[in-house]
């Protein structure tokens, strides 16, 4: 499992690319949790749409996993939060 922290405009902006190159290039199987400001997920989706027509609506073949991550919490807390949405473990 990995986690990234979106929270800036080009954090965010690179996160197309990110999820299309973990699907074609490396082939990606683990869980990717992803976690930002509310509406995260629907603005990655839409991003998705604006940049590569099509590429929302495919299964990109591993569990992405948009949270919320509620303002004003710590680094700390966030990743508390997170592993409660975590179903898998990897080593």
């Amino acid at each position: 499992m990995e986690i990234r922290f979106v929270g800036s405009g080009d954090a965010f902006g690179g996160l197309p690319f990110f999820v299309l190159e973990a699907q074609f290039v490396s082939k990606r199987e683990a869980p990717l949790i992803i976690a930002g400001p509310p509406g995260l997920e629907e603005r990655l989706m839409l991003a998705m749409e604006i940049l590569f027509a099509g590429s929302s609506k495919v299964d990109p073949g591993f569990d992405l996993r948009p949270v919320v991550q509620p303002a004003g919490r710590g680094r700390k807390q966030d990743l508390r939060l997170l592993r409660r949405h975590a179903v898998d473990r990897y080593g």
